[in-house]
């Protein structure tokens, strides 16, 4: 009898083990797209910012760079926690303080695991989007 309960066991364990595979698995089959918007802000302080931002992704792991030139650019650049919209998905902000007039070539790229490549949004020079 005590053989038979240690199989029942096993079998158990077994199959808990491949149903917690099986929702890992699902975890990175499911996914949502995040869609990305790119605005120009002005503070009390007149400094302008662009923020770039990331809206209705799922899973939680994002990732935005800004660049400058086709060079990264990390000072100047804030951001916000990952937050959640409260069904499934999250939104994030990417700043970046920035003086008009100059004639940088600024973008935010958007890494995603919904995504087939990185998209890359160009700041225009009359402030709208040309996404790749």
């Amino acid at each position: 009898m005590k053989v038979q309960h240690q199989e029942i066991y096993k079998y158990i364990y077994i199959y808990i083990f491949i149903f917690f595979l099986f929702l890992k698995t699902l975890h990175f089959l499911v996914s949502a797209e995040p869609s990305v918007t790119l605005v120009e802000t002005t503070s009390s302080s007149h400094d302008t910012m662009l923020v770039c931002s990331a809206y209705d992704f799922y899973p939680k792991y994002i990732r935005v760079t800004w660049y400058r030139n086709g060079q990264e650019v990390t000072s100047g650049v804030t951001f916000s926690e990952v937050m959640t919209n409260g069904d499934w998905t999250y939104q994030v902000h990417y700043y970046l303080e920035y003086t008009p007039g100059q004639q940088d070539n600024v973008s935010c790229m958007v890494e995603h695991v919904s995504l087939r490549k990185p998209k890359v949004y160009d700041w225009g020079e009359d402030g709208y989007i040309i996404l790749y």
